[in-house]
Formats: C-alpha cells, sequence, structure tokens
C-alpha cells in the first residue's frame, strides 16, 4: 500500500508526498525491528523534508531516528536526534509531539539508569499532557512516575 503510494507520488514529482510516504514505509519498517531499512526509509524522508523545509516532518523524522539510536544502545546519538527533535516541536508550540519527546527522553535516561533525569523528563511529559487533557498518555507516564521512584527508593536502601 504505501509502496504503491510511494510510486505514484514519486512519478508526479509530489516531494511532500513522497516523504510522507517514505516516513510511513520506515514506521512499517520500524515496527517490525527492520531498523536497517528504517534508518534508510527515515534518512531518505529527512532530506526530503528538509530540501522543502517541511519542519514538522524534519521533527518526526529526527524523533523516530532517535528511536531507532537508542534501540541500538548508541544512547548518545539519540539523545542528540531527541534534542534536535524536541527543539523543533517546542519552536512550533506543538505541545503534543513536546510531550512524546520528553517522555522519550525520559525513557533514555532511566535506560541508563539516570533516574533523576528521567524522574525530572516524565514529569515535565506529564505535566503536559496533563494540560492537554490526554488520558491514555497520562496513564503510561504515571506508571513509568511509579516505576522510575521505586527503583530510586529502592537503590537508595
Amino acid at each position: 500500500m504505501y509502496e504503491e503510494s510511494l510510486e505514484r507520488k514519486r512519478n508526479l514529482g509530489d516531494q511532500s508526498g513522497t516523504a510522507k510516504a517514505l516516513h510511513q514505509l520506515g514506521n512499517v519498517a520500524l515496527r517490525k525491528n527492520d531498523y536497517d531499512d528504517a534508518e534508510k526509509l527515515y534518512e531518505q524522508s529527512l532530506e526530503i523534508q528538509r530540501r522543502i523545509g517541511d519542519i514538522p516532518g524534519i521533527s518526526g523524522a529526527l524523533h523516530n531516528l532517535g528511536v531507532i539510536a537508542q534501540r541500538r544502545g548508541n544512547y548518545d546519538k539519540a539523545k542528540k536526534l531527541y534534542h534536535e527533535s524536541l527543539e523543533i516541536k517546542r519552536k512550533l508550540g506543538d505541545q503534543s509531539e513536546t510531550g512524546i519527546s520528553l517522555a522519550q527522553l525520559g525513557r533514555l535516561a532511566e535506560e541508563q539508569g539516570n533516574l533523576n533525569l528521567a524522574e525530572k523528563l516524565y514529569s515535565e511529559a506529564f505535566q503536559v499532557f496533563e494540560r492537554l487533557g490526554g488520558k491514555p498518555d497520562l496513564e503510561k507516564l504515571k506508571k513509568d512516575l511509579e516505576r522510575v521512584r521505586y527503583r530510586k527508593l529502592e537503590l537508595s536502601r
């Protein structure tokens, strides 16, 4: 389905549509844990988005490239990509996407064992989603915060 869309968009010279189709194919590959293919597709999408000035698209591609880096254990690269994406989201005033990036940075910090930073980032994300009324996100973040606080308590004993 996305392959057909990509071919159609390319044939029409629709750069924006091509970038979006590449991004969606990257999402499919990421869900299949095919990080090499996902990375290639997101990078192609990012290249087009930068060329045409699709700022939200750039942010989304950077975030997803960060996810790949994180899953591969390349935490420094993931952190850099997430921060680039977060900066764009904040400039755009996109609160929901800002909350998503803060939560992902919290997961990264938690994976690295930086529980104080993880708690801070999860709390920031929680506040964002609380303002937006994002119930599913709030429930997930509440569990993330409880887990981090429990781990901190255990380590302090």
